[in-house]
């Protein structure tokens, strides 16, 4: 399947095509080739008439580029609830700016 091979050409994570259909119109929608970015896990897509090598690879790239200012306040965001919800088992996880305040990164209790 030559779209399979573009989306892994393009480094995306192939997943399948939704289907063409037609809209409340009676328009014919063209069929979508469905696949992840392997550094988000995001779920994207394009319409096959425009699924090339070079257009997976930009869309994964403007993808990421959304995720990339929010990324570290997420990591921080579970580490935080980690060490929140692993304090009954004796274990904490640091988070960044806290390992220069602290002598061990992780101490068990």
């Amino acid at each position: 399947m030559h779209y399979r091979i573009a989306v892994q050409a393009g480094g995306g994570i192939w997943h399948g095509l939704f289907k063409s259909f037609r809209d409340k119109n009676g328009a014919l929608v063209e069929p979508v080739a469905l696949f992840t970015s392997p550094n988000t896990g995001t779920c994207l897509g394009l319409p096959v008439s425009q699924l090339t090598e070079h257009t997976v690879r930009k869309q994964i790239a403007d993808s990421d580029a959304l995720f990339e200012p929010y990324q570290e306040r997420a990591v921080q965001f579970i580490l935080r609830q980690f060490n929140r919800d692993s304090k009954s088992l004796g274990l904490r996880v640091l988070v960044r700016g806290e390992a220069e305040r602290e002598e061990e990164m992780i101490a068990w209790g």
